[in-house]
């Protein structure tokens, strides 16, 4: 079995602790060299340490659930006999949520439940297919172990084809009235408040949703109405950024977070605006709110308001379409909302364009029914015109 050595630190790089080092071969199978690796890019750094020696915890949370979902295939293999076939093969089952991925999508799935004094079956294990991105994602951590093991042979760099993302799943926002449904149903009931709340800022500042589960108090400014998005919580460097809070309905419901937050014992600037729960009834302030903190009511409003596709990071592409509808120029729009990949920046140019082609020929045809500047007929000026002043029309 491969052994991990210590490095210590050297002169080079001073504020390293320490950092694992795992010779990964082809011999080496996945699990141990999937968790190697991650061992060996999870090292903490103190501040001052060079870039691309650690990775930040959310990256780290995601590399670890693609290396679970992995395991359910690919564990026991030996990483020099993964072969095309068995990438193939992924994709295929993890599209069509075949064998192993067929599993039990919520706990309560697992047991009978019973409703009006009626005792309906367990739901069973059923198929979990995903999307295309989320499987090139995974098969992106594979690829890496298998190039670190020098097994990334001539047949997977000449034929291997990651899948084409789903064009659909990046265009989906709510419109107009749809967005008015689901606040007008989100503010029904007290227990839903935080999905409402949540929604509105969500919908006033573009931020998504990593970027609202990671803000601290010290980042909301309400004295300057503005929400800073530090660089370790947006999705890339180009993301962090300065929100101005505009609109009295977005001031409103973030003073509602600000004020739950205290009530669930966040009171210093390093505290999160979305404490994480570490059982019923008990909040940690040092801790952020994962991403399944909001999922419970976010369903049942999903249910209620019969808009089940609608997912908590849609309320970032609703944001950004709703300012593109209203022909905000795009250089703005993305000021505000941040980096976005070029083909979302394609589409919001693209409705913008609309949006402004739409008022200026409305303009147009006002300007058409008016009558000239010369054939209209102003009244004659008092007699003591000369008094009050300059006349504008």
């Amino acid at each position: 079995m491969n052994q991990c050595a210590i490095n210590q630190p050297s002169s080079s790089f001073p504020y390293i602790v320490s950092r694992f080092t795992c010779a990964i071969t082809p011999e080496s199978e996945f699990s141990f060299a999937a968790n190697s690796w991650m061992e060996s890019r999870s090292i903490k750094a103190l501040p001052g340490a060079k870039a691309g020696h650690y990775i930040r915890k959310t990256t780290e949370d995601s590399y670890r659930k693609y290396i679970r979902t992995l395991e359910l295939f690919f564990a026991g293999y030996r990483l020099g006999d993964i072969q095309l076939g068995h990438l193939e093969a992924y994709q295929r089952a993890r599209l069509q949520g075949d064998e192993p991925f067929v599993r039990f999508r919520r706990p309560q799935d697992a047991k009978p439940k019973i409703k009006n004094g009626i005792e309906i079956p367990a739901k069973g294990k059923t198929p979990c297919p995903v999307k295309p991105q989320k499987i090139n994602q995974e098969l992106g951590i594979l690829t890496r172990l298998l190039r670190r093991a020098s097994c990334w042979s001539d047949e997977l760099e000449n034929f291997y084809q990651p899948l084409l993302n789903d064009e659909e799943e990046v265009l989906r926002a709510l419109n107009p009235e749809e967005q008015r449904k689901w606040l007008d149903v989100a503010r029904l009931k007290k227990e839903w408040n935080l999905v409402y709340w949540y929604s509105i800022v969500a919908f006033g500042t573009c931020m998504s949703t990593d970027e609202l589960r990671g803000l601290r108090l010290g980042d909301i400014n309400m004295f300057q109405r503005v929400v800073t998005v530090a660089r370790k919580t947006a999705k890339n460097g180009h993301r962090a950024r300065t929100i101005e809070l505009t609109g009295a309905d977005v001031l409103w419901a973030m003073e509602q977070l600000l004020s739950r937050a205290k009530e669930l014992g966040a009171t210093d600037p390093y505290h999160y605006l979305f404490p994480g729960r570490e059982h019923i009834g008990k909040y940690d302030p040092d801790t952020p709110m994962s991403g399944f903190g909001l999922n419970k009511y976010w369903n049942e409003v999903r249910e209620s308001s019969g808009l089940k596709w609608f997912r908590q990071y849609d309320c970032r592409h609703t944001a950004i379409t709703r300012l593109a509808e209203a022909g905000v120029p795009t250089d703005v729009i993305m000021s505000r909302a941040g980096h976005v990949s070029e083909k979302m920046r394609r589409h919001y140019t693209h409705i913008s364009q609309a949006s402004q082609r739409k008022w200026l020929e409305h303009s147009q045809r006002f300007h058409h029914v008016m009558p000239a500047a010369s054939a209209i007929q102003f009244p004659p000026p008092p007699e003591n015109s000369a008094s009050m002043g300059p006349r504008y029309f």
